[in-house]
């Protein structure tokens, strides 16, 4: 399982990102079974410099992340979660 997987939107490829990682996971991971994404506006983990604000992870575009998940049901027994 992967937990806490994401991509930031403010890198500006974001839908190809979950593409490639799907992708990834069929072709060279099979033993994955499990995809966590994660989803906040304020990772607070992360250490910033001052004036930095923290990174905003609920940049995840939710539909079309979902749209993209029926092209890849055919790995067998994975499951994916979005929060």
């Amino acid at each position: 399982m992967i937990a806490e997987m994401g991509s930031l939107a403010s890198e500006g490829r974001q839908l190809q990102w979950f593409r490639d990682a799907f992708d990834a996971v069929k072709t060279n991971y099979p033993e994955i079974k499990g995809l966590v994404f994660f989803s906040t506006s304020s990772d607070k983990n992360a250490p910033l410099r001052d004036g930095e604000s923290p990174l905003n992870w609920a940049g995840v575009d939710r539909d079309s992340v979902l749209m993209l998940m029926p092209q890849h049901e055919h790995i067998p027994g994975l499951a994916m979660v979005l929060c």
